[in-house]
């Protein structure tokens, strides 16, 4: 993911004077980028219409640079990261 997200970043200094951006970081585990939006949402309703658009710039961009026998699925929240008993077992809730 290191060099996916290495091509990402430079690739976003192209893009640097746009309005929606970008922003790529390393995730939780070493082959998992995060994307963010590079300028962060108000509180405002008008941001109500960036999310939409910014989500797909991102889904766009990472395409972009993945080798045709790769994918980037999309995760929105991985179930128990991190929740697990020594023994693999799931706490009592």
């Amino acid at each position: 993911a290191k060099e996916i997200m290495d091509k990402l970043n430079q690739n976003e200094q192209v893009h640097i004077h746009e309005s929606e951006g970008c922003n790529w970081v390393p995730e939780y585990g070493a082959w998992m980028v995060e994307a963010t939006p590079s300028r962060p949402y108000t509180g405002y309703s008008t941001d109500l219409l960036r999310v939409e658009r910014n989500m797909r710039l991102r889904r766009k961009r990472i395409l972009s640079v993945l080798k045709p026998d790769e994918i980037a699925p999309t995760v929105a929240v991985f179930p128990l990261l991190g929740a697990m008993g020594d023994d693999g077992s799931v706490p009592a809730v």
